[in-house]
């Protein structure tokens, strides 16, 4: 009788502070998924016997858990230690706020952390290169990486530490690593796809290199992957905000050799289904608590009107194809606080408003849920047009025929800039760096390529494509140049200056007011069936989208030809080939 055993891995990711289960921006329970719950679905499943429990980080910042930071203990991780997690990694987020933060979080984790490519200033790992752990007699070895685009993104805030490849690295520590396991698994803080074109930064440029992987956690991403296999690796991911936690189940038999894997399946658990640890809930009230407090603090009121009309179309976002009050005060208080005269504002997710009445700390971080630091660069009229080109790329072309307006169903929503400071037109009729029109100076003044200025980026986009590793300069034609990296850092990134500046510029009065500096060209429909296609829209009669989990939902226009068809008419302008 051959001799088997089985083995379980229970994996979670970008729990992004999901710590209660509350929604401190709508005000209201959230059971979609929190730590909470996580208890709960721990507290079922989990047999330390024979599973393995880990995390694949991004755990402490989002949600309003910048609260905690200078806490002793942060409550996240503290959660994660009673619920008995094995395995810490960090993510990218988790430097933030720079080093003495992530050393105090590494701290903090009971179990062990494990981080093969973060080394200090001394050539040091600042976590464990490996763990290995033994369940039921099979050894399970585990190795972390994370994104090596954190150096990029971060900056001054790692100075003195060096992150480098995870294929190098990877090498390094597998080859310490044999005949020392019986099952290897890599628990990564690196998404499927490379980033910013670079190679091994993603799934598929890294796994190619190490079949010898049983299975790999995925993160980073928020995409639920339950089967992937890559180069014969089995690869799974979690969505974020502890919405679902990932189960890997192992069956290996002994042989001559030792153990080996002959079966590996995946599932994944969602947590909306767990009811609240009610311990847990008892415990933590008091983080609840400390949130509720600050995010329902008031700090001004919005007179006159909404920030942005109402979508037409549910997924076309208003600020993203005409100006609105929303992304103007943003901008505007990019531009106070960095002092540069452009600067550019991005819509962080679809639905985003403020409406008239008192205006919380909550509702300031809903006006920009990714709280970015602040940069400021010094550029010229061309750099700011090739920028700019790059940015409405976001749009697909229009076409005649079209009788709605549709972006690139592979970008994310805050993949587009909205640009302050200056006048500009987007053609969607030409193609791609070829639509951006009459680029002006607010006084009308054509903007020359020999203009230099500075302008006021976030640090996110300036890592993505203000540096040499970026997605819209190289070194040798000329990058921007730095001038001052996090402005007013201690105002606590751009949610930070939203606040400071209602507070104590607006002094707690928000009219609304509309730069009005830009404007969509180009998409010359037929008004009467644009409005037709609108309802239909709205009815559930036609659908545009092109849906895939964190991407753009209106992945294509709608057009004449099919709204036609629908309604059984053939109106003599459209071309009947």
């Amino acid at each position: 009788m051959k001799d088997t055993k089985k083995i379980s891995v229970l994996a979670t990711s970008d729990i992004h502070g999901k710590l209660y289960p509350w929604d401190y921006v709508q005000k209201e329970e959230d059971l979609s998924g929190s730590m909470m719950q996580l208890a709960s679905a721990v507290k079922e499943l989990y047999d330390p016997k024979n599973m393995l429990l880990v995390d694949a980080g991004d755990t402490i910042q989002d949600n309003y858990a910048e609260l905690f930071l200078q806490d002793d203990a942060n409550p996240l991780m503290t959660a994660l230690n009673e619920m008995g997690y094995e395995l810490w990694t960090t993510g990218n987020h988790e430097y933030d706020f720079g080093m003495d933060i992530v050393k105090k979080t590494i701290a903090t984790f009971k179990g062990h952390v494990v981080l093969g490519n973060v080394f200090d200033s001394e050539g040091q790992r600042i976590a464990e290169p490996y763990a290995i752990f033994e369940k039921e007699g099979i050894r399970i070895a585990v190795v972390s990486m994370v994104t090596p685009l954190i150096k990029r993104w971060e900056g001054s805030r790692m100075d003195g530490y060096d992150v480098t490849d995870p294929i190098e690295e990877t090498r390094k520590i597998l080859k310490e690593l044999e005949g020392k396991y019986d099952l290897l698994l890599g628990v990564h803080h690196m998404g499927i796809k490379d980033e910013l074109k670079v190679n091994g930064s993603g799934m598929e440029s890294y796994l190619p290199h190490f079949p010898q992987f049983d299975a790999m956690v995925s993160s980073h991403e928020h995409e639920l992957i339950v089967d992937q296999e890559i180069n014969g690796v089995l690869t799974v991911q979690n969505l974020n905000n502890a919405v679902t936690m990932i189960r890997l189940d192992f069956e290996l038999e002994r042989t001559e050799d030792g153990w080996k894997v002959i079966g590996k399946n995946s599932e994944y658990i969602a947590i909306n289904e767990y009811q609240p640890d009610t311990d847990f809930m008892k415990r933590y009230l008091p983080c609840h608590e400390r949130l509720l407090e600050d995010t329902s603090s008031v700090i001004g009121e919005l007179v006159q009107e909404s920030l942005a009309e109402e979508n037409e179309i549910a997924v076309i976002p208003t600020p993203q194809i005409k100006p609105t009050p929303l992304l103007s005060l943003i901008n505007r208080v990019i531009r106070y606080y960095s002092g540069a005269p452009v600067s550019c504002a991005v819509l962080c997710k679809n639905g985003i408003n403020i409406h008239p009445g008192s205006i919380t700390k909550s509702d300031v971080a809903s006006m920009f849920i990714f709280n970015n630091s602040l940069n400021r660069v010094r550029m010229n009229g061309k750099q700011l047009k090739r920028y700019m080109e790059w940015s409405v790329s976001y749009y697909n072309t229009w076409h005649k025929g079209d009788l709605t307006i549709s972006f690139d169903k592979d970008s994310h929503v805050f993949s587009l800039d909205i640009f302050s400071g200056i006048h500009y037109e987007v053609n969607l009729a030409k193609e791609v760096n070829h639509r951006i029109e009459n680029l002006t100076w607010p006084d009308g003044t054509p903007i020359k390529e020999d203009d230099e200025f500075d302008m006021a980026i976030n640090g996110y986009r300036y890592g993505g494509c203000f540096t040499s590793y970026g997605e819209v300069f190289t070194e040798k034609e000329g990058l921007p140049k730095l001038i001052e990296m996090d402005v007013r850092s201690e105002l606590g990134g751009i949610q930070g200056m939203i606040n400071d500046y209602i507070e104590n510029v607006l002094h707690g009065k928000i009219i609304p007011e509309n730069e009005n500096n830009w404007r969509i060209t180009g998409t010359a429909w037929n008004e009467e069936l644009h409005q037709k296609a609108v309802e239909l829209i709205r009815n559930g009669g036609i659908d545009i989208g092109v849906l895939r989990v964190g991407v753009n939902p209106n992945g294509r226009s709608l057009t004449e030809k099919e709204v036609c068809a629908i309604l059984g008419t053939k109106p003599e302008h459209i071309n009947q080939e």
